[in-house]
C-alpha cells in the first residue's frame, strides 16, 4: 500500500518541524520542510525573500513549491504558518494526504519558541495573537484532524495513530428497536472512509431481551465499536464493564468503545447538541431551556444545560414523577439549583418563558406511529424562541412547522445526530477528527444517496 502523505499545517511555532521529524522518523515517511525547498530553489533564506519581495512574493514561491510536490507520496511535509492563506494551496496538498492542524495555545508558544527568525513575527512576537484571530478558521477548514499540543508526546502518539488508519479495517454498526430509519451509516461512513482501508457500519436490530447477547456477539463479529440509539440507551449502561463518569450520572450512553478492559460507554449527545446550537449562533449558556422528556437523551441535555450555566431548565415530562427526579439529580449533580420541573399537557399553552424548546421525545418519528396529539403547548412561547426536535426522520416534522407558523426558529435533528456522530466517532479512533470537512461529507453522502438534509 502506498502510505498517504502527512501535512502539518498550524501556527509558526506550533510544532511543525519539531514534531514532524519525529513522525516521519516513527512511520518510515520522508520529512520535507517546505520552507526548506523554497529556500534551495531560490538560493535565499525566507528572511531574505519576505526582505524583497514581501509577503506576497514569498506566498508564490511558496505555491509553485507545493506544485513541485504534487507527485510526492510517503512525505511528512511541514508547511508554513501562512499556507492556508491560498485555497490553491489547501487544494494541491490534501489531494494526496491527509492534513493535520497543530493546534498549540499562543501562550505557550510565547513562553518556549524563539520567533526571532520569524519575519512576520520578529519585530512584534505578540502579532501571533492577531495570526490565530486570523487564520483559525482557516486551519480548522482545512485540516483533516485537529491535535493539541499541549504535550508533545501525546500529540506524536495521536499522529501516528493517525499514520496507521490507513492499514486498518474498521467495523462499526448501530444498535436500536425499531433500527431501519436510523441514517447513522450515512453518517460514519462518509466521516471514515477516507482515512481507513476499509469501513463497514451497519444497522443491527436488537430487541431489550437480546442486548446481553449481543454484547458476546459483537465481539465474534470484529466490532471496535458501536452506537446505541432508543430504547437502549439507559438499558445497556449496567450490562458495559466501563461506563464514563459523565454518562454515568445521567445513566443512558450512545457510544460503545472496545477497549483492551472490555465494552466503555459514553455519551456525545450533549456535545452534539451544543455543537447543533454554536452553528445556530446560540448557546445553552445564559438562556432559559425547557426540555420535553424525561429520557436518557433528555438527561444528557438537562445536565449539559446546567453545566453550561444556562439560567433555567425546565424537565416536562407526561410522567411528572420522572421529570421530578431528573430535576432533582441534574440539580444534585451540577451543584446547582437551575433544573425544575412540570406536568407535559400538549393541550395546553406553556405559561413560562423560554428561549431554547427541546423535543426529546421520539414523538413524530417515522418508524413510531406517534405524534404530538396537539400543539397548543406552543402557543405560550415568544417570537424568535428557538425551537429544537431531535427527530431527523422525516426532516420536517409537524412540530418543526407548526413552530415556525407561530414565528418560532428552528433546529431539526439532522445536525446533532450529525455532530454527535462526529464525537463518537472521535472517540473509535482515538483522534481528533476535525469537525468542517467531516461534516460536510456527511451531508454530501446524504445528499447523493437522495435522503432529505
Amino acid at each position: 500500500m502506498e502510505m498517504k502523505n502527512l501535512i502539518l499545517i498550524g501556527l509558526p511555532g506550533s510544532g511543525k518541524t519539531t514534531l514532524g521529524r519525529e513522525l516521519a522518523f516513527s512511520t518510515g515517511r520522508q520529512f520535507i520542510d517546505l520552507d526548506d525547498i523554497i529556500q534551495q530553489t531560490d538560493g535565499r533564506t525566507v528572511e531574505e525573500v519576505f526582505r524583497t519581495e514581501g509577503e506576497a512574493g514569498f506566498r508564490d514561491r511558496e505555491t509553485a513549491a507545493i506544485r513541485e510536490l504534487t507527485n510526492q507520496k510517503r512525505a511528512v511535509i511541514a508547511c508554513g504558518g501562512g499556507v492556508v492563506l491560498k485555497q490553491e494551496n489547501i487544494k494541491m496538498l490534501s489531494s494526496g494526504g491527509l492534513m493535520l492542524y497543530l493546534d498549540r495555545p499562543v501562550e505557550m508558544i510565547l513562553a518556549t519558541v524563539d520567533l526571532s527568525d520569524r519575519p512576520l513575527l520578529r519585530d512584534d512576537p505578540c502579532r501571533l495573537f492577531q495570526l490565530q484571530r486570523e487564520r483559525r478558521h482557516l486551519y480548522e477548514e482545512a485540516a483533516d484532524f485537529v491535535i493539541g499540543c499541549i504535550s508533545e508526546k501525546e500529540a506524536l502518539a495521536e499522529a501516528i495513530r493517525i499514520s496507521k488508519m490507513e492499514e486498518t479495517d474498521l467495523r462499526l454498526a448501530v444498535i436500536g428497536d425499531p433500527i431501519s430509519h436510523s441514517r447513522s451509516p450515512e453518517i460514519h461512513t462518509p466521516i471514515l472512509e477516507d482515512f481507513y482501508n476499509s469501513v463497514s457500519y451497519s444497522r443491527l436490530h436488537v430487541k431489550a431481551d437480546h442486548l446481553q447477547t449481543f454484547l458476546a456477539e459483537a465481539k465474534s463479529l470484529g466490532l471496535q465499536g458501536f452506537n446505541v440509539t432508543m430504547p437502549h440507551k439507559q438499558t445497556i449502561v449496567s450490562l458495559l464493564d466501563r461506563v464514563d463518569p459523565d454518562a454515568a450520572a445521567v445513566g443512558a450512553v450512545n457510544t460503545v468503545v472496545r477497549t483492551d478492559g472490555g465494552w466503555e460507554g459514553s455519551s456525545t449527545d450533549g456535545t452534539g447538541f451544543a455543537t447543533a446550537l454554536l452553528e445556530m449562533g446560540r448557546t445553552l449558556t445564559d438562556s432559559k431551556v425547557t426540555i420535553i422528556g424525561t429520557g436518557g437523551v433528555a438527561a444528557t441535555l438537562a445536565l449539559r444545560a446546567a453545566w453550561d450555566k444556562a439560567l433555567e431548565v425546565r424537565i416536562l415530562g407526561r410522567d411528572i414523577e420522572k421529570a421530578n427526579r431528573l430535576a432533582a439529580l441534574t440539580n444534585e449533580i451540577t451543584g446547582s439549583m437551575v433544573a425544575v420541573s412540570g406536568r407535559f399537557d400538549p393541550h395546553s399553552s406553556i405559561k413560562q418563558s423560554a428561549d431554547i424548546m427541546i423535543n426529546a421525545t421520539p414523538m413524530g418519528m417515522t418508524g413510531t406511529g406517534s405524534d404530538f396529539p396537539g400543539f397548543d403547548f406552543l402557543n405560550g412561547l415568544k417570537a424568535g424562541t428557538l425551537l429544537c426536535d431531535l427527530v431527523y426522520e422525516p426532516i420536517n416534522t409537524r412540530l418543526l412547522a407548526e413552530g415556525r407558523r407561530r414565528g418560532l426558529e428552528t433546529m431539526g435533528g439532522l445536525s446533532m445526530l450529525v455532530y454527535q456522530a462526529l464525537e463518537a466517532d472521535r472517540r473509535f479512533t482515538g483522534t481528533g477528527i476535525a469537525r468542517s470537512k467531516a461534516s460536510r461529507r456527511a451531508m454530501e453522502y446524504q445528499k447523493q444517496k437522495g435522503m432529505e438534509i
